[in-house]
């Protein structure tokens, strides 16, 4: 799940936020691609200022913490450069998995509402309070141990603890921050990986 920070702020104009979300759908499908997974795989919903989206199992779910949060800054410094700062763009990006509904009228299911809660909670948005913060990630506590952990890298060390606290839910969550600079971000080069595209299924597991 990713939240665009700061979307609604008063210095943007209407034409802002629409080059804003021109440039987040972008950032996300070139992100998606770089980190090896397929945008037309997965199932994705606007959320006027994010995106929501379901991956589909068979996609290891390392790679939402490895890959994605470096190729989507890259991405995001790249709309930064070449527009101005009331076109710039930072995100909350939230990570969790869980049992999806699918119905009628959409998706529906107990992990999606603790990803809103962990994305909206206070102590997360306090992490990018600095303007060298493109992308912070918040993921859930079971994501945190049964994916991170698991990593031989030095990512589990990059995560601080949070609790978080909102509407009835109490937990624990783990952030981190791609503070990378723009220039930086521009300049490196992120190896592509493709995968062989699979049949996603209607009731499945989701990163």
């Amino acid at each position: 799940m990713t939240d665009i920070v700061g979307f609604s702020e008063p210095y943007r104009t209407h034409r802002d936020q629409l080059v804003i979300r021109t440039g987040l759908y972008q950032a996300l499908e070139h992100a998606f691609h770089q980190a090896g997974v397929l945008w037309n795989e997965c199932y994705h919903e606007d959320r006027g200022d994010g995106v929501l989206v379901l991956a589909p199992p068979h996609i290891p779910k390392e790679y939402f913490a490895t890959r994605l949060p470096r190729a989507l800054a890259a991405e995001i410094a790249h709309h930064n450069a070449e527009h101005p700062e009331t076109a710039r763009i930072r995100v909350r990006l939230a990570l969790h998995a869980g049992e999806i509904t699918f119905d009628a009228h959409g998706v529906s299911a107990p992990a999606l509402v603790h990803a809103f809660r962990l994305i909206d909670a206070p102590a997360f948005k306090k992490e990018l309070v600095t303007s060298s913060v493109l992308v912070g990630i918040v993921v859930s506590s079971w994501y945190f141990d049964e994916v991170i952990q698991q990593l031989r890298t030095h990512v589990p060390s990059d995560y601080r603890r949070i609790r978080v606290h909102g509407k009835s839910t109490i937990a624990i969550a783990w952030v981190t921050c791609v503070h990378r600079t723009t220039r930086e971000l521009i300049t490196a080069s992120p190896s592509v990986v493709h995968l062989e595209s699979h049949r996603v299924g209607r009731h499945r597991l989701y990163p």
